[in-house]
């Protein structure tokens, strides 16, 4: 695929949350019932968002869809959004775009947790993180240690380091 502009397009912006990926999931699965070969274009501008809701619909577009997927990230993909962007075969990247790697996180909504509850949230993050830092280093040139330390260490990336660590297949100009 080519970075020209695509007429299947989707747009992920703002706070990934539930609602936004169910729609997104919605939006692609709608496209694939009306063509199935051509690519669609996923643009990404996100700060990230739930966790268990990105790994759903990348998931939804790795393991149950599979479609011929472009992803662009336009000016900013950090947490989760990296991950959906990782979804695509061809990924691009504006020049001026960044990434913001760093600890996964997920709220449970409780105001008070016991010790088990503590326990199993502890269990549940590093399966979460493994599961990521997987995922991102499988799609890249990043071994699984690199993955982590650019987590652990909060690493913002800019798109030629993106590019040079296989992130992206091509950057914007």
């Amino acid at each position: 695929m080519h970075t020209a502009v695509a007429k299947r397009v989707l747009y992920l912006s703002g706070t990934l949350d539930s609602v936004v990926l169910e729609d997104s999931a919605l939006k692609i699965y709608a496209m694939l019932e009306e063509n199935k070969k051509d690519w669609i274009t996923m643009f990404i501008t996100s700060y990230g968002g739930e966790v268990l809701a990105g790994f759903g619909l990348y998931d939804f577009l790795t393991e149950i869809t599979k479609p011929r997927l472009q992803t662009v990230i336009v000016s900013e993909a950090d947490s989760m959004s990296i991950m959906l962007a990782m979804a695509g075969r061809h990924r691009v990247m504006n020049s001026s775009a960044s990434m913001l790697f760093h600890e996964i996180t997920e709220f449970q909504g409780k105001e008070a947790m016991g010790l088990p509850d503590v326990k199993n949230m502890l269990v549940t993050l590093d399966c979460l993180r493994a599961a990521y830092a997987k995922i991102v280093s499988a799609k890249s040139n990043l071994t699984l240690t690199e993955t982590l330390d650019l987590m652990e260490q909060e690493e913002r990336v800019d798109a030629k380091t993106a590019l040079k660590f296989g992130l992206v297949h091509e950057i914007i100009k």
